[in-house]
Order: C-alpha cells, then structure tokens, then sequence
C-alpha cells in the first residue's frame, strides 16, 4: 500500500511537470508571436510538443523499472529463503548420511 502511495505521488507529481513545461512553452509560443514570424511559433510549439512527450516517455519507463525492481527484490527474497531451507535440509542428509554409517558398522 505504501508503494502504491508512493507510486502515486510520483505519478501526480509527474503529471504537474508536464503540465507546467507545457504552458512554458506555449507561452514562450505565445510571446514570440507577436515578435516574430509564425514559422518560429510552430517551431516553438512542436519543440515544447516533443519534450513534455519525451519527458512523459521517460517518466513511464521509470516507473516500469520501479515496478520491476520491487518484483526482483521479492524474487531475492523467496530465494533467499529457499537457500536457507536447503542448507537446513543438506544439513539433515549430512547427519542422516552420518548416522547410517554408524549403524552399518554395527
């Protein structure tokens, strides 16, 4: 739940980035216009267009890697888990292996 949380607030916090680079830009857009030619308003405006997409690409993908480094984490951790059942088990064969032997010489 706490990672959800998280998740969110990154999400949200995202989500207010781009909406200020975009009206950055668009009234970066918006001041030129009335100085200059419209070829560098539509400059202006396919530049802002690409970067708040790039940004918002690269925020997802972030956050799949997050997703994917919390899997991989609990993965670890289940296989941690299962060396140290395995070692208590090599254990047990070892003194059972042990035993046998004792009473074989019986």
């Amino acid at each position: 739940e706490k990672l959800e949380s998280k998740r969110r607030k990154t999400s949200l916090f995202t989500i207010i980035v781009m909406i200020v680079i975009l009206a950055s830009f668009g009234l970066q857009g918006f001041a030129i216009g009335f100085n200059t030619e419209k070829i560098i308003i539509i400059i202006s405006a396919i530049s802002a267009f690409v970067v708040s997409g790039t940004v918002a690409v690269k925020q997802i993908i972030m956050q799949r890697l997050d997703t994917l480094r919390v899997v991989h984490n609990k993965i670890r951790m289940e296989v941690n888990k299962f060396m140290l059942e395995n070692n208590k088990l090599t254990t047990n064969v070892n003194g059972l292996e042990d035993e046998v032997l004792n009473l074989q010489h019986l």
